[in-house]
């Protein structure tokens, strides 16, 4: 079987490699190569080192049944899960906070009124999960002035029927009277 066809999880062996290669795991696939975690070594009498490595989708392998979990560790880097990985949890600083967001579309405005917190916080807990993909933008409301507002969901929550109890209400226009600006001649 060839490479591109592995799943993302999946262990996999390269038969040729088998003496030098073990334990790998498809991370990511690409169009031209398979990112894959596992351990490698020079020769047969040298020690086995865990490496990082891309692999042509050409490359002949054999997939093992067993399908693990991959994570991002706190560096942003693939791991799978549940190995002991080196990475220790930082210890100092402000403790993470934890927000609750409603299954239904919302807005930064909406989170903030829920968790009766300031919308900064909010706002920077939302991008940091709209990078690592736990959250995506649904729509983005157009204003004529300002910015324009955003609106998130949950990915476990998108392409699942949800029922919305109410839109957001658009503010009635202040009118102000025009000015008329005369002109010295």
């Amino acid at each position: 079987m060839k490479a591109q066809f592995l799943r993302i999880g999946q262990r996999f062996e390269i038969p040729t490699c088998a003496q030098l290669m073990r334990n790998l795991v498809c991370l990511r696939i690409t169009p031209t190569s398979v990112y894959a975690r596992g351990d490698e070594r020079k020769d047969t009498n040298s020690p086995w080192k865990t490496n990082y490595d891309y692999i042509g989708c050409g490359t002949e392998v054999q997939p093992l049944n067993e399908i693990v979990e991959i994570k991002r560790s706190d560096n942003n880097e693939l791991i799978v899960a549940g190995e002991l990985t080196g990475i220790e949890k930082r210890k100092r600083g402000r403790k993470g906070s934890t927000l609750e967001f409603p299954p239904t579309p919302f807005s930064i405005e909406e989170v903030s009124k829920l968790n009766n917190c300031s919308t900064t916080k909010v706002y920077l807990k939302v991008i940091a999960m709209v990078k690592t993909g736990e959250m995506d933008v649904v729509e983005e409301i157009k204003n004529k002035r300002g910015k324009s507002k955003k609106i998130y969901q949950l990915m476990d929550f998108i392409g699942k029927e949800t029922v919305v109890e109410s839109k957001p209400q658009k503010l009635p226009k202040s009118k102000k009277p025009k000015k008329s600006i005369k002109r010295k001649k």
